[in-house]
């Protein structure tokens, strides 16, 4: 496939996926029906910029950055509907997972395997319905997906930075970590220095609550506790006595990635592994 084909069918994969996010903004009548969107944008609505929102939520268990990037959509346009924003922004950073997605697909197998990983994700179900309300995932897996495709190509302080935005935005991201120091040690001091400089300072930059008011700490602990299965909520009755690890991989693939990417996924990663890479 020659160079101007590629991009020509890059940009429409990434049409695709940018207008089946921003499709029916409003599917649920504006009555912000999703639990997490609707307690995400009452606690920015009552939330100054570089505020505690813990002041607002007690038991706040999110990451900041997506509240703070928020405040200012609402802070600049005071009349407009504040659901309808989130939902635009929402959409927005789902199409950059989507080209994430095709850019570690070009870094394992070239052009072809941009097109095919970008494909997928753009029309993978959970991706699309999670552009169509306001909630931390995303930008988590945005950022945390940019961390390591920057760690391949040893841009050691981008790498940080993203990570850090990652964990801002959902503290259990954490188990990436251990990717990217391990790479920068292998290359050095230097490299450790400048990427453990870089994710302190853009932690510190995009999730201060945490770092300033330690009772901030309590939501993101309840929530480990309840994915570690220690809590028990109404919510989480319906996955007693499931496997672990292949239940989720199941839905995941029923119902999150869909059975091609589910499937080509596990291959890849398997065949990888046969091949000791």
């Amino acid at each position: 496939m020659t160079a101007w084909r590629w991009r020509l069918a890059a940009m429409g994969i990434v049409l695709v996926a940018a207008a089946s996010r921003m499709y029916a903004p409003a599917w649920d009548g504006g009555f912000a029906l999703h639990p997490d969107e609707r307690f995400l944008i009452g606690v920015a609505e009552s939330t100054p910029l570089w505020g505690d929102p813990c002041r607002a939520a007690a038991d706040f268990p999110y990451g900041t950055l997506p509240l703070y990037a928020l405040r200012p959509l609402l802070a600049f346009a005071p009349n407009a509907d504040p659901l309808l924003a989130a939902r635009l922004l929402a959409a927005l950073v789902g199409t950059a997972l989507v080209a994430a997605a095709m850019g570690w697909g070009r870094l394992l197998a070239g052009r072809g395997g941009a097109l095919l990983a970008g494909g997928l994700m753009a029309v993978a179900p959970f991706p699309i319905q999670q552009g169509h309300f306001y909630t931390v995932d995303p930008w988590a897996a945005l950022f945390a997906s940019l961390a390591i495709l920057l760690t391949y190509r040893r841009r050691w302080g981008a790498s940080g930075v993203m990570l850090a935005w990652a964990l801002a935005s959902k503290v259990s991201l954490v188990w990436a970590l251990p990717v990217p120091l391990l790479m920068a040690a292998r290359r050095g001091w230097p490299a450790l220095r400048r990427y453990a400089a870089a994710l302190s300072i853009g932690f510190a930059v995009a999730d201060p609550a945490l770092l300033l008011h330690l009772h901030c700490w309590r939501g993101p602990l309840v929530q480990a506790g309840m994915a570690a299965g220690r809590y028990l909520f109404s919510y989480t009755e319906q996955y007693l006595g499931t496997w672990p690890w292949l239940y989720p991989l199941w839905q995941m693939g029923l119902w999150g990635l869909g059975l091609p990417a589910a499937l080509l996924g596990a291959g890849g990663w398997g065949w990888a592994g046969l091949k000791g890479r």
